[in-house]
């Protein structure tokens, strides 16, 4: 979802994560799980993802404010920014392996 202002940071540092858009997006997530429950005549469970915030098409005025931020703060509590890691990255595997 796009939002039509850019990021607010509080006081303490914390990307706000609006009120609006965050209670649409999840709307729209648990609709999506209604349906596909009722057309599977299955039970459902919606649960997040942490961090349950992502951002993506950032200009760069948007990724410097990102970065000098401690990270997201909504109803869920605040959780910390998470550098974007790029899959094709040839030191991602290796950096990744379990070498205990």
């Amino acid at each position: 979802m796009e939002l039509d202002s850019s990021v607010s940071i509080d006081a303490d540092g914390y990307i706000i994560v609006p009120e609006e858009p965050r209670r649409a997006c999840e709307d729209a997530i648990e609709s999506l799980a209604n349906i596909v429950a009722v057309f599977n005549h299955c039970a459902r469970q919606v649960s997040s993802a942490t961090p349950w915030v992502a951002l993506c098409d950032l200009q760069d005025d948007e990724r410097s404010t990102l970065n000098a931020s401690k990270g997201f703060r909504g109803p869920q509590g605040t959780v910390a920014v998470e550098s974007y890691l790029d899959p094709t990255d040839p030191s991602l595997v290796p950096a990744l392996a379990d070498l205990g």
